[in-house]
């Protein structure tokens, strides 16, 4: 039942190839070729805080522990690593005055 004759085998590789032949097979496009790229020398620019970041109250409320001692080392609030997320909310928002 499962053996296939060399027949049938000849029949089905003969089908095969037919239909890569055939109009319906998938032809192989040639990739086009890639427009020629440009560099552009970008010189190396110093790390540049913005200063005129602004936050919101929310901005503050939503933010990581992590995040708010960024903000707090930025506002210039001292021993921020030691302090606490509420913490650092209430003394954030009092500093921006939010």
């Amino acid at each position: 039942m499962g053996m296939m004759t060399h027949r049938h085998r000849r029949e089905r590789e003969a089908r095969y190839l037919a239909s890569l032949k055939s109009s319906n097979a998938k032809r192989v496009q040639p990739k086009a070729e890639k427009p020629e790229v440009k560099e552009e020398v970008v010189e190396p620019v110093d790390e540049v805080k913005d200063e005129s970041v602004t936050y919101t109250k929310s901005d503050i409320n939503r933010a990581s522990t992590a995040t708010l001692k960024e903000i707090a080392s930025e506002v210039g609030i001292e021993d921020a690593e030691d302090k606490t997320g509420s913490e650092l909310k209430k003394l954030i928002i009092e500093k921006l005055g939010l």
